[in-house]
């Protein structure tokens, strides 16, 4: 059935454009509710109304880093990432950025090239036919060539399915374990390529937009306008 769900129809991807725009529009929402010592608490309380508002259901929102604010609070100037995913109709949207409280930092700036060169290679250069292997060694290349800054940032991409559940794919058979299978992009298929970097006692950046593969390449669902939100 993962095999199956992994080429969308035409009706699954009027479903996943709508879930596109309402995520990251309360995502968006949210973010600008935000303010110096809003609580991880509060950030969730807020995209799930927001999420509702527009008819879907959150299902959760990583704020900070991997283990959420480092202060327990938002604080100025620490990079840190937001990942949204809702549900409408039981379609998922999936949405990443980097946001900051005030002016970016030089290092953050150029944090933020490195993603959007990361962004654009995915979408200059992956092709149905690419396999997911082949499009993460492409945009972690690319990115890591054109970083210029100076804390130690190890930058990756990795791209998975997405569709009626965040992560909608199959695994390799005949293991006892889950491994992802190194699947092949073709047209229809609805993905992210997730972007993400922590770096401790500095902050956490990313960039994630959901595409679709075309029969060239591959076009967003939503919005794809960049990683960085400055509040």
């Amino acid at each position: 059935f993962r095999k199956i769900r992994l080429i969308k129809s035409e009706v699954e991807l009027k479903h996943m454009r709508a879930v596109a725009r309402i995520n990251q529009d309360a995502c968006m929402a949210m973010l600008k509710q935000v303010r110096r010592g809003t609580t991880k608490d509060q950030i969730d309380e807020t995209f799930m109304v927001e999420a509702a508002k527009r008819g879907a259901k959150a299902m959760w929102i990583a704020t900070g880093t991997i283990g959420g604010l480092t202060q327990g609070k938002v604080v100025e100037g620490e990079p840190m990432m937001v990942d949204a995913v809702s549900q409408r109709n039981f379609y998922h949207g999936d949405f990443g950025r980097t946001v900051v409280l005030g002016e970016p930092s030089k290092e953050l700036q150029a944090c933020m090239a490195s993603l959007r060169i990361g962004s654009a290679t995915v979408l200059e250069k992956a092709r149905p036919g690419m396999k997911y292997s082949q499009l993460r060694a492409l945009v972690g290349d690319a990115m890591t060539k054109a970083y210029t800054g100076s804390i130690p940032v190890r930058f990756g991409a990795g791209p998975h399915s997405v569709g009626l559940q965040h992560t909608d794919q199959p695994y390799r058979d005949g293991i006892p374990f889950v491994v992802g299978d190194d699947l092949v992009l073709e047209e229809g298929m609805t993905l992210t390529v997730d972007l993400p970097t922590s770096v401790l006692g500095w902050g956490a950046i990313h960039c994630e937009d959901l595409l679709v593969v075309t029969k060239t390449g591959l076009e967003p669902l939503a919005i794809a306008d960049g990683p960085l939100v400055v509040i």
